[in-house]
């Protein structure tokens, strides 16, 4: 069996990257090998080198990291009608089994997407961890309508900048805050209103808005509640699970009767907000989805929506990337190229 290189964390904390040789895999039936030509680097690969998901996602380490990639179908495992040696794919990992920063991935085909002919493996490799998470919470949780006000703080990362045009897509008026010098950019993207983060008291002089995509949590996710209308919505990324998301996905996540209770009552305050601003709220964390994926595809290339790139490293300076990304300047997607 053939070698690859994998690029690995061998302990929580923030250490670097290690250069590891192991078998390339053989797909299990429904499963395609992926030769991967481009990956991305994302905000949730620096949590999990630090430990912050080990009470979700405990992992044994040396362990694989990088969620998002695009390759070419190298082969394929029984049970395999839908996609064929040499198709041009492009996908995110599920949770249990990622691994994107090496040269080939085993992965299920129903969480991957043929990548279009018109889209380079980088524009590719940008995309799924960011667009899934962006349609999932504006289609799927926030459930926008046409007319609607969102409020996206932080547009200008690389969940803002596909979420901005997608809100759009959507029909929904954008507000969104960054520094003045993103300004132009963002209104680019789509944003009706865009806001100087700097000013604490620019959100509160707006209308309250239907819906609130929050991606910071804290107390930004806090001052949401009195952002948003009586009977609105909020979807955050980076809160404790709420009990919806536990009797959800606990099973998925191997969540313990403790675990459950420990949960429960860490999102208790965020939850009595809610219950107290008669607001719907949720905890999310992506899903992988080919089947979304190619919904996504269609309406970007329907809207003539492009995801931004920041910046493209090569594979042996993935650690770079990492870095770049978790200096938090990015605007827009950083990739790996192989």
């Amino acid at each position: 069996m053939p070698n690859m290189t994998s690029f690995m964390f061998d302990r929580f904390g923030k250490h670097p990257l290690t250069k590891h040789q192991i078998s390339v895999p053989t797909p299990k039936p429904g499963e395609v090998l992926v030769e991967i030509k481009a990956a991305a680097v994302n905000p949730v690969d620096i949590k999990k080198r630090n430990g912050d998901l080990r009470f979700l996602l405990p992992e044994k380490h040396p362990a694989p990291t990088g969620h998002d990639f695009a390759g070419i179908i190298t082969a394929v495992g029984s049970a395999v009608t839908d996609f064929k040696v040499g198709q041009r794919v492009f996908g995110k990992l599920d949770d249990w089994h990622i691994g994107s920063f090496a040269d080939f991935i085993c992965v299920r085909t129903k969480y991957i997407a043929e990548i279009p002919t018109d889209w380079s493996f980088e524009q590719a490799a940008a995309l799924p961890l960011v667009g899934l998470t962006s349609y999932q919470a504006l289609h799927d949780y926030l459930q926008l309508k046409p007319g609607q006000s969102v409020l996206i703080p932080g547009g200008s990362g690389g969940i803002g900048s596909i979420a901005i045009p997608l809100a759009k897509a959507l029909g929904a008026r954008v507000t969104t805050t960054a520094s003045p010098k993103n300004f132009t950019r963002l209104r680019a993207l789509g944003a009706e209103v865009v806001l100087d983060y700097h000013d604490d008291q620019a959100l509160s002089k707006q209308p309250q808005f239907d819906a609130v995509f929050d991606t910071r949590g804290g107390q930004d996710l806090i001052a949401s509640f009195d952002l948003v209308k009586a009977n609105g919505r909020i979807v955050s990324l980076n809160a404790m699970p709420d009990p919806q998301f536990v009797a959800d996905q606990g099973e998925y996540f191997h969540l313990n009767a403790f675990k459950r209770v420990i949960l429960k009552l860490a999102s208790a305050k965020v939850d009595r907000l809610a219950q107290k601003h008669h607001v719907w709220y949720r905890f999310m964390l992506v899903k992988s989805s080919g089947q979304q994926l190619q919904t996504l595809t269609e309406l970007m290339q329907a809207h003539q929506i492009q995801m931004p790139i920041d910046r493209t490293f090569t594979f042996a300076d993935t650690q770079a990337a990492l870095d770049h990304v978790e200096a938090g300047h990015a605007q827009g997607k950083v990739v790996i190229n192989h």
